[in-house]
């Protein structure tokens, strides 16, 4: 759009085609929100200056659930929570009855992967304070009930560990009994604390930005600056898989109800879904830790687990324009996938966008699939991105490079 600092629209006809593709492929956009969730019956939720509204796929028509001025909004999977700031004053809402449950004085906050607890991090006292959150909520019903908190304060650590300062995430696990920590000392790391005497562990020791569990506890997901995406045993952390996503920030984690799959939100307004069954059909048969294995200088040794247990890429969509991912949220059933990123909030039927054009092979075990994206002068730039059976490895354009063709959103291009 033409302004003051840049009188001309430098958009031509294949920006805006992409554009055009890319908004086709998602079954609901809406912009100017400042957050957004699914519901329990696979509609789009969204969080606005004006208040939250709920949304009818079909000619996009929305419907008022809350009329509230807020700054921000951090929903619970499925939406039947929302924590609302204003002015610096957070409040927990529950959506449906429309009752204000909770005052929040922590900044650090954050819901179960099922929805049913809320952990608020006391930074001063190192203390996660758990809430129980009820399944039905009426005008006179009982609201959030304290359980017991836990205190990272009293956690033992193993030889040169120590406790994260600058704590900026936290994750509770569904029974509330353990959770993760994600902050600094030399780089942000996550590290697990657990109610029953277990040693405090540190899990992911490079600059890491997001974390999250499965929905059974037994495996946990976390993902780094660098692309590194990790699948760790809760039953011993040393045991893992690593995958490469493709040297973008991995911002957000979620898995599925049913935890065979795992979304990833990237730095770049890309998500990837990656097929995690065969790590969660294997899970329960390592519930019990292996003998510590050390090292000349008596650090533990982590064990990579098996090539059959990695994840597979199922599909990446470069869903936004406006920036990197800041929320994911499956529908119950998992056929749906809501995403949050620069203001603009979309919902996307994912038996309509998987294996359609998503990965085009080119001989075996090989794929070329694209990332586009525009700089501040609105010049198109494209990123290609070259798929194995594991890992992604991030490559670009250069000048003399050919084509065999070239679109976004449902269709993709390869080079030879």
């Amino acid at each position: 759009i033409p302004t003051d600092y840049a009188p001309e629209d430098w958009r031509d006809f294949s920006w805006r085609y992409i554009w055009t593709q890319l908004h086709k492929n998602s079954e609901v956009t809406v912009f100017d929100t400042i957050g957004a969730a699914i519901s329990q019956d696979g509609h789009l939720i969204t969080a606005t200056n004006e208040g939250l509204f709920k949304w009818n796929g079909a000619g996009n028509q929305s419907t008022l659930l809350l009329d509230y001025d807020t700054d921000s909004a951090v929903f619970s999977p499925l939406g039947d929570w929302v924590v609302l700031e204003r002015d610096g004053q957070r409040q927990l809402v529950h959506l449906s009855a429309r009752r204000r449950m909770l005052d929040i004085p922590e900044p650090f906050f954050s819901f179960s992967s099922d929805g049913r607890r809320l952990v608020t991090w006391d930074q001063g006292n190192e203390l996660a304070n758990v809430w129980r959150l009820p399944e039905e909520v009426e005008s006179d019903s009982e609201g959030p009930v304290a359980e017991k908190p836990l205190n990272a304060a009293d956690a033992s650590w193993e030889d040169g560990q120590r406790m994260p300062d600058n704590s900026r995430r936290l994750q509770l696990s569904n029974d509330g009994l353990s959770f993760l920590l994600l902050g600094y000392p030399r780089s942000m790391v996550v590290s697990l604390y657990s109610s029953d005497q277990e040693p405090a562990l540190m899990l992911h020791r490079r600059a890491t930005e997001s974390c999250t569990w499965s929905p059974d506890g037994l495996v946990i997901a976390t993902g780094d600056q660098d692309g590194g995406l990790r699948l760790s045993l809760r039953s011993d952390p040393d045991r893992r898989v690593t995958v490469n996503t493709g040297g973008k920030q991995v911002r957000v984690l979620r898995f599925s109800e049913d935890g065979n799959r795992l979304a990833v939100g990237g730095s770049d307004g890309t998500f990837d879904l990656w097929d995690t069954s065969a790590i969660m059909e294997a899970a329960e048969g390592f519930a019990t830790p292996k003998s510590s294995q050390q090292d000349a200088e008596g650090l533990k040794v982590s064990e990579e687990l098996p090539d059959s247990l990695r994840p597979t890429l199922l599909h990446s969509t470069k869903a936004h324009l406006t920036g990197g991912i800041e929320s994911l949220d499956f529908s119950a059933d998992g056929s749906r996938i809501a995403t949050f990123a620069g203001g603009v909030s979309k919902l996307w039927d994912l038996n309509r966008i998987i294996g359609k054009h998503d990965v085009r092979e080119f001989g075996e075990d090989l794929a070329w699939f694209s990332g586009t994206y525009f700089n501040s002068h609105g010049a198109l730039q494209t990123s290609i991105r070259q798929v194995d059976s594991n890992n992604i490895i991030s490559g670009e354009l250069r000048p003399g490079d050919k084509v065999l063709g070239l679109a976004e959103g449902a269709d993709l291009f390869g080079l030879y």
